[in-house]
């Protein structure tokens, strides 16, 4: 290899290293501006843990409601969400695998190869200006919603009762036969 080919080596990889370097610092500041609280459940093993869901039913059931009450023909309007599961996440490790071969020759001339495999799994940790530590995330699934229920005044002209089923829909990119729709009444 000659000076020029060594030269060009270490300017590539100082601009991997660098690359790499800004991807990381894009991962970190991501989840620092998150204020999403995260509750892992540790007596899991596998590596996916799920989220308390409640918030986010209530918070979309909510968004729906203010949406449906601004349609013309609806007074009051209740919303129910269906939900499968909660958040769902997938945590980065840091993974380390050891590998250890001992050959061993005995009196006789025999030989025996012992092979010792060690790993080892950490969940990577990232801590804020607080304090408090969190997981690093490497991808997030919503939960699955099932079905909706919305009862509504107004809901019982057939017309209104069926644009409110189709806009869930749409919203929700949820089936139309999933979407039950009531009308009001105390």
């Amino acid at each position: 290899m000659n000076f020029n080919e060594m030269v060009y080596n270490k300017s590539s990889l100082k601009y991997l290293v660098i690359i790499a370097m800004i991807g990381i610092l894009l991962l970190l500041f991501s989840n620092l501006f998150s204020n999403e609280q995260v509750k892992v459940d540790n007596n899991s093993t596998e590596d996916n843990f799920i989220v308390d869901k409640m918030s986010y039913e209530e918070e979309l059931g909510r968004r729906l409601e203010e949406i449906l009450q601004c349609v013309k023909g609806l007074g009051s309007v209740e919303v129910e969400l269906m939900i499968e599961e909660g958040f769902e996440y997938e945590y980065v490790y840091n993974v380390s695998n050891n590998n250890k071969i001992t050959n061993e020759d005995d009196n006789n001339g025999g030989t025996r190869i012992i092979e010792e495999i060690q790993s080892q799994k950490d969940i990577v940790v990232l801590k804020d200006n607080s304090g408090n530590e969190n997981p690093l995330i490497r991808i997030e699934r919503k939960p699955v919603i099932t079905g909706v229920i919305v009862v509504a005044e107004g809901a019982e002209n057939s017309e209104i009762k069926y644009e409110i089923s189709r806009s869930i829909s749409n919203y929700l990119n949820l089936p139309i036969h999933k979407i039950n729709v009531f009308p009001y009444e105390r």
